[in-house]
């Protein structure tokens, strides 16, 4: 999309909120690398190629949903069947998942009794592929009507993997300080806000995982981020939160967060740190001040580059 739109937003989807030309706080690394890097991954880049994500990635997303949006967990996720991925069961899974209706208008079962190989079995087939239908042997054809209904719509992970991402989130929603911010009055998690710079005129988005507006125990708001990873310890957390430039996201955040609430100060910004493995340790962390200065003066020159680039259409890789 091409709009300056600006605002709140509490139901958009995330795919919606990426295909926005705004620049979110991840742009910035692309940026800083070049506007060609940027423009390359960004919408405004007509032939955009979307990556599938990698399995860390899922289990990351699923997290995510588990801690903030717990409503919608069971209803987004569910274990991958336990069945041969080369078996015929599966391949008929995958297309009932894909278009069940389309699934249901085309494949019908054969009568218990009735072999393929049998005159009366061929005869059914080939009359059903004159109607562009196809057989499906009733055992099989049962076991997949079972299964999709509890599948169908949901992202699909290992028996495993799952089990992990439940185990990470219940460790998270059991932390004490996770508790007392769900406490806390008007809490908004995985909304979307989008705003303009005053300064460059610079279409801007974020996207914080929970926000909590001000409130008497935070008179300026608060902003919590999840991150899932190897090692939450205080020393691993902030080699991985400078090696990863994590400054960008506090400060942009932040600031964005000030704009839209007309705070007098930037709200809190913390991390929620959450170990993939078993014990599956989780801390939080707050962003130092400088760090957040740091981050702010970064983005804001790197904003100018964005505004300029947009203006003219010129997105320059390395000098020439």
């Amino acid at each position: 999309m091409t709009n300056h739109f600006t605002g709140l937003l509490a139901d958009m989807a995330n795919a919606d909120y990426h295909d926005y030309i705004h620049i979110g706080s991840s742009g910035f690394k692309r940026l800083a690398q070049s506007p060609l890097h940027f423009w390359h991954t960004s919408p405004l880049n007509p032939e955009r190629e979307k990556k599938e994500p990698s399995r860390i990635m899922v289990m990351g997303t699923a997290w995510h949903t588990g801690i903030w949006e717990p409503l919608l967990f069971g209803s987004s996720y569910a274990a991958k069947p336990d069945i041969s991925p080369v078996s015929t069961v599966a391949a008929l899974l995958s297309a009932a998942l894909n278009d069940f209706e389309a699934f249901k208008a085309q494949h019908v079962a054969i009568p218990e009794g009735v072999g393929k190989t049998t005159k009366e079995g061929k005869a059914l087939i080939a009359d059903l592929a004159a109607q562009d239908k196809v057989g499906v042997e009733a055992e099989k054809f049962t076991q997949v009507m079972e299964l999709v209904p509890g599948l169908l719509g949901k992202t699909l992970l290992s028996a495993d993997d799952l089990d992990a991402v439940t185990k990470m989130v219940n460790a998270a929603r059991s932390h004490p300080i996770t508790r007392a911010i769900f406490s806390l009055p008007g809490g908004m998690a995985e909304h979307s806000l989008f705003w303009v710079d005053a300064a460059t005129g610079a279409p801007c988005r974020i996207r914080p995982d929970y926000m909590v507006p001000p409130c008497p125990m935070f008179p300026y708001g608060l902003i919590v981020d999840g991150k899932t990873n190897d090692d939450s310890s205080p020393d691993a957390f902030a080699r991985n939160a400078w090696n990863s430039e994590m400054f960008f996201q506090a400060a942009f955040y932040s600031d964005g967060f000030q704009q839209h609430f007309k705070t007098e100060q930037p709200p809190v910004f913390a991390w929620l740190g959450q170990e993939r493995d078993a014990p599956y340790a989780t801390a939080y962390y707050a962003a130092p001040t400088d760090f957040v200065e740091y981050g702010r003066r970064r983005y804001r020159r790197l904003l100018s580059v964005f505004a300029e680039c947009l203006r003219t259409g010129v997105w320059p890789g390395y000098s020439q």
